[in-house]
């Protein structure tokens, strides 16, 4: 998500993070990985994850600019292309 955030960042792309995790297991994540350079939310009560029927982590929603659904990507891999597409960029490969 780093990489997608990078490249496609500078076009539009942004991410917002909605954790379930207990604080205390977000705090050694970030301790180890350092900060996301994205917003995040802890949903601590899993009011979000409930309002939207999330039971599968991680879940992954495209929204395009106008707040508008446009997928649910299961493979990550698939991202890349879609958020390129959304955008009207060419896809620029991730490589690890």
């Amino acid at each position: 998500m780093k990489k997608l955030k990078k490249v496609y960042g500078p076009q539009g792309f942004e991410i917002l993070g909605i954790a379930s995790d207990q604080p205390e297991t977000l705090k050694a994540y970030y301790a180890k990985k350092g900060e996301l350079p994205w917003l995040n939310i802890v949903d601590v009560d899993d009011a979000i994850s409930k309002k939207f029927g999330i039971d599968v982590f991680p879940t992954y929603y495209l929204i395009d600019k106008t707040g508008k659904h446009i997928a649910t990507p299961w493979d990550k891999n698939e991202i890349g292309a879609l958020v390129a597409k959304a955008l009207g960029v060419e896809e620029v490969p991730l490589k690890d």
